[in-house]
């Protein structure tokens, strides 16, 4: 199937599905948001096999057919630059520091 390379900005990643393939590795799909150059959001369904990082980049982008339904798989581009000064973040480092910041937030401050 036909690739594309587009430049878009991973707004959400979030893992829907673990399996196994045929050879028993297991693998993990995760539902992708994002917009475009222009900051519009991506209205197709997107997936990848990678916990992308919340940053603008390249990816490759790949039509899947199954079903009867159509999504689009997201690939970071080897040696392609992010728009981010550090390579992003993880979903799962966002959401821990986000835990961090709130419990940080709800706490006392210390008395003097």
């Amino acid at each position: 199937m036909p690739t594309d390379i587009r430049r878009l900005t991973v707004t959400s990643c979030a893992s829907v599905y673990e399996g196994t393939n045929t050879k028993g590795d297991p693998f993990t799909i995760f539902e992708v948001e994002a917009s475009d150059e222009n900051g519009v959001a991506i209205s197709l369904p997107l997936r990848s096999f990678h916990d992308l990082p919340l940053v603008a980049g390249e990816f490759t982008v790949e039509r899947y057919e199954k079903n009867n339904r159509t999504s689009y798989t997201l690939k970071p581009v080897r040696g392609a630059r992010s728009k981010a000064a550090a390579p992003g973040v993880s979903t799962a480092e966002f959401a821990s520091l986000t835990a961090r910041v709130e419990a940080l937030e709800q706490a006392q401050p210390p008395a003097f």
